[in-house]
């Protein structure tokens, strides 16, 4: 994931962003791996807004996550 913000950074493209939204609407597993790219992005650019779009079941394990600024719930049926 740092050497992709890496070459975000190198060719302009983290500054320009305002928004992300990550989607991870599969296993819990899944879900956590994803938790450092958005740390990640945060940490690059703060004032980033970042949602993360999750499982209905999973979206409670996101509670506090300090990288996101919005948790969208959704059912996968």
């Amino acid at each position: 994931v740092s050497r992709l913000l890496q070459v975000c950074q190198a060719v302009g493209i983290a500054k320009s962003m305002k928004r992300v939204l990550l989607c991870r609407t599969d296993a819990v597993g899944d879900l956590i791996l994803t938790l450092p790219v958005a740390r990640s992005l945060k940490t690059v650019q703060p004032e980033l807004e970042i949602t993360l779009l999750a499982a209905k079941y999973t979206a409670p394990l996101l509670a506090g996550e300090a990288y996101l600024d919005n948790v969208v719930a959704i059912s996968n049926r």
